[in-house]
């Protein structure tokens, strides 16, 4: 045991400071793991109970208990754990918990018939979930961190339901399979955090959100608050548009925004909902609207933010230094402002203004502005992302490629290993062809074609990998692959008439999964006559599933953020689309993909959790190099509330940020071989 333990613990992250590890700090793990244990079988977590009321078994169960309340109170029997039963039933049927007027950045409080039932039961139990204090409820190594430390009292349960309540908490636990079985991973499966905080009352919404669990340890992104500091006191007001997870949250709140902030929640493909949860106990205003149409309420705002300076003379004006600061995530926030303050004739307020833009799309959408107005750093145009870009993010979309292949495997479909990547990069070095050397090392037959043949010289001649074969011929490269995948600019290369041409091409009965490297606001739909010959239903369970080939295969929970998997059919071939070709929340997965899965680690965001061997295999993106690259937009925002000229500035390379890294965090070893 002592072993064991020995090296989970210096597998957490370290600083120059910490002290060595001592035989008495062991004997007390070890006496915390035994507590921990006992404590999950005398009271149990709300994880569990949450896992039980999900999987199959526990829904069945809980139609019984439902059926059998409703009776009892026709005919006057009924106890008083099932006439809570019912009565928030009821209150979940009339929407009793719906969003209020002003909260529209709730975007998963949507009446759903799967949930009312175990939304009900939660809130039935609402006062006996309880928040642990107990040091064994906060270990780190735990083989699941979810609600470890949110716990049911039975001893609640009894003071208030008697033993008939008691008996049914411990039937529904009993739902809940021993092990991981195929009934516990669709449990697992069909909860998440869209799902589970649909329906729920107030109280039982914040505990099972897990506000104070929810920031994760981001060791670089600490240090550099700590070395910058909080915004400085000359920013006055924020305007945010920026995904909504847990690792946003962590930065956001350190960074110290003003009291005039106002975030947007309206990427719902990224919002985890307990992001705008854990916002909204502050003063931050939160939209749920898109930025593009909500153009009345920025007027409204930009006006009221600049009356104050309004009353200068024109000299005092041009002395004020930024006073507004806009952190922006795919360009049109920043867009939207920007012509905004033209249409309005603002443009003198412009230098008040400034912004940080940190992806791709963004930078492209603001450089094609014919006058942007305010000064404005780029993160995405950065020297380190300009440099480690293509092979992390070529990382992220093939690993995910390898996890569809895979889960289509596991259901009984087996694809071969041929893949073709269109979009090699205009450098020769893009994201596309860093996720063909990554395929390639990982065993795939891969071919790369571009349109434009400097840039496929280019391929050719950085390329690092002689497995990697290059084609001239679109249809060529296309018709022998088994799955494609597309960097170009974000678009699916390929419409209607280049499907109907690759159908022809391939034999009959051949599936080819297609994803796209874009940002998902840059997909386009496939054509409508495309769209209607889906081959996809939903089951009661709310999973959406597809014959292929005579195989059922289950292709993700429909109420997951996106439902946009798909097959689309060309007689006898197939297409798979897994989220319509998107990546989606830097994963995309063919069963159970979701935004958040609730019996997931914090894979995306707990950088301590990259540390652990399943996570090398399962999470897309390393979270050392996330922590880093978060640190950079703390950088960036520091530097773009420093003003300037106009335009966008790429920021500099920021080396003592990867210093920093490799120094203090244990494993960051680089995910590519240079």
């Amino acid at each position: 045991m002592h072993c064991l333990l020995l090296v989970l613990v210096l597998a957490l992250p370290l600083t120059a400071a910490a002290r060595p590890i001592t035989l008495a700090d062991l004997k007390e793990r070890d006496r915390l793991t035994a507590a921990y244990h006992e404590r999950n079988r005398t009271t149990p977590s709300a994880r569990d109970l949450v896992y039980a009321l999900y999987s199959p078994k526990g829904l069945e169960l809980s139609q019984k208990l439902l059926a059998a309340a409703r009776a009892h109170k026709r005919a006057g029997t009924a106890t008083p754990f099932e006439l809570a039963l019912v009565a928030e039933v009821q209150k979940i049927k009339h929407r009793a918990y719906a969003p209020k007027a002003g909260e529209e950045w709730r975007r998963w409080a949507k009446a759903r018939k799967l949930n009312k039932l175990p939304s009900a039961l939660l809130n039935v139990l609402g006062d006996a979930i309880v928040r642990s204090s107990h040091p064994a409820d906060s270990m780190p190594w735990h083989a699941e961190e979810w609600l470890d430390h949110v716990r049911l009292d039975k001893k609640l349960v009894q003071d208030r339901f008697g033993a008939d309540g008691v008996r049914s908490v411990e039937s529904l636990l009993a739902a809940l399979p021993n092990g991981t079985t195929p009934e516990l991973k669709q449990a697992l499966t069909m909860v998440n955090q869209w799902t589970l905080l649909n329906g729920l009352s107030p109280r039982v919404e914040r505990l099972l959100a897990d506000e104070p669990g929810f920031a994760p340890t981001l060791p670089v992104v600490e240090h550099e608050l700590k070395r910058g500091g909080k915004l400085p006191e000359t920013i006055k007001g924020a305007l945010v548009q920026w995904p909504g997870r847990a690792n946003s949250y962590t930065v956001l709140r350190g960074l110290g925004l003003p009291a005039n902030t106002v975030i947007y929640g309206d990427k719902l493909h990224f919002l985890d909902p307990r992001f705008m949860l854990a916002l909204s106990g502050g003063s931050y205003q939160l939209r749920g609207q898109r930025v593009t149409s909500d153009t009345a309420f920025l007027e409204r705002w930009v006006r009221k933010a600049i009356e104050p300076y309004q009353k200068l003379s024109p000299e005092a004006l041009k002395r004020e230094p930024v006073r507004f600061l806009m952190l922006g995530d795919g360009g049109y926030l920043v867009k939207t402002v920007n012509r905004l303050l033209q249409r309005t004739k603002l443009e003198g307020f412009a230098h008040l203004f400034a912004f940080e833009e940190q992806t791709g799309s963004g930078s492209n959408l603001l450089g094609k502005e014919k006058k942007l107005l305010f000064h404005g750093v780029d993160i995405a145009r950065g020297a380190d992302k300009a440099v480690e870009g293509p092979d992390l993010y070529g990382y992220v979309v093939s690993s995910q490629l390898a996890a569809s292949l895979r889960s289509l495997k596991e259901q009984g479909v087996s694809l071969g290993k041929n893949v073709t990547v269109l979009g090699a990069g205009k450098d020769g070095h893009g994201v596309g062809m860093g996720a063909a050397e990554h395929l390639a090392k990982a065993g795939f037959n891969v071919t790369v074609f571009d349109t434009n043949p400097d840039a496929l010289a280019k391929a050719r001649e950085k390329n690092r990998d002689g497995r990697i074969r290059f084609a001239g011929d679109a249809l060529e490269a296309m018709s022998s692959a088994d799955a494609l995948v597309t960097f170009t600019a974000g678009k699916l290369a390929f419409g209607k008439k280049t499907m109907e041409a690759l159908a022809k091409a391939v034999p009959a009965g051949r599936t080819m999964i297609v994803m796209s490297g874009g940002s998902p606001g840059e997909i386009q739909r496939l054509p409508r006559t495309l769209e209607e010959r889906r081959l996809t239903r939903v089951d009661r369970y709310g999973m959406v599933r597809a014959s292929i080939g005579g195989v059922q295969v289950a292709l993700g929970y429909s109420d997951s953020g996106p439902d946009l998997d798909r097959v689309v059919p060309f007689g006898n071939w197939r297409f798979v689309l897994p989220r319509n070709g998107v990546v989606v929340n830097g994963r995309t997965r063919i069963v159970g993909n979701s935004p958040r899965l609730a019996g997931e680690r914090r894979m995306s965001e707990g950088t301590e959790a990259v540390l652990r061997r399943e996570v090398q295999t399962e999470n897309p993106t390393p979270d050392h190099l996330i922590d880093e690259e978060l640190a950079r937009l703390v950088r960036g925002a520091h530097a773009a509330a420093k003003g300037g000229a106009p335009g966008l500035h790429p920021l500099e390379a920021q080396p003592d940020l990867r210093e920093f890294r490799q120094r203090n965090v244990p494993g960051t070893q680089r995910i590519y071989g240079r």
